[in-house]
């Protein structure tokens, strides 16, 4: 199995601190679980963000795996759902994401902060598994 490179290497942090990252070549690790309506609470990962409750988001899949940015401007006519942060720190996930990405009421996700990308990255903790098991 191979996968191509995305981002330059980034130091990680398991379950970063509650404050804006002050590294710029930081990422952080979270897990988060997918509710009853299809939202994901981001709280730890939008605080390493440095965004607030109400931001705007898009939204976005690549290989199975739910992009969240900051909705700028430039975003005008990009690919990419819009998506707001409520103010419990949730982002209430589309039902055509969650279809086509296998994301059910429970489901454990690995979410990915990368701040220098401006990116965070959600990915079912199943596929991870997977990835180990098929590479052993």
């Amino acid at each position: 199995m191979s996968a191509e490179r995305i981002a330059t290497p980034l130091p990680v942090r398991a379950h970063g601190a509650a404050h804006p990252s002050t590294h710029g070549g930081r990422a952080d690790v979270h897990v988060a679980t997918v509710d009853g309506q299809g939202r994901l609470t981001i709280r730890g990962p939008a605080l390493a963000m440095g965004w607030a409750p109400n931001s705007a988001l898009t939204l976005t899949i690549r290989d199975g795996v739910v992009l969240l940015s900051i909705r700028t401007g430039r975003d005008v006519g990009l690919s990419g759902l819009g998506a707001a942060l409520d103010n419990r720190w949730r982002v209430r996930l589309p039902y055509g994401i969650r279809v086509s990405s296998a994301l059910s009421s429970g489901t454990r996700l690995m979410v990915v902060t990368a701040p220098v990308e401006g990116v965070v990255a959600a990915l079912p903790v199943s596929r991870v598994v997977s990835a180990l098991i098929q590479s052993s």
